[in-house]
């Protein structure tokens, strides 16, 4: 009896310790996703904040503040790219040899 007790609770810790790994990993690749997100909502803020400095100045032609904007939105779209490549870089897994 001693002995079923024992392997039902090596079995319970074998179990548990693949529990944790699973919870170990599924946290951080949340915290990864957590610091993308802001990465992009900070793009998105930043757009929408420098297009209304330049639509509603209203020194510029519209085709001028077109090109603003789009230079604007592209800037900040490579911007949150780099943040998501690098942070994806940065966190991948690498294979063990």
């Amino acid at each position: 009896m001693r002995a079923a007790r024992e392997a039902e609770h090596e079995g319970r810790w074998r179990r548990q310790d693949a529990a944790n790994v699973d919870l170990e990993r599924a946290m951080h690749r949340s915290s990864i996703r957590a610091v993308e997100l802001v990465a992009v909502f900070t793009s998105a803020i930043a757009f929408a904040v420098g297009s209304l400095q330049v639509t509603l100045s209203g020194t510029l032609k519209l085709r001028e503040r077109l090109w603003l904007l789009t230079a604007l939105g592209a800037g900040l779209a490579v911007f949150a790219l780099l943040i998501v490549g690098g942070t994806w870089l940065i966190t991948r897994s690498r294979s063990r040899r």
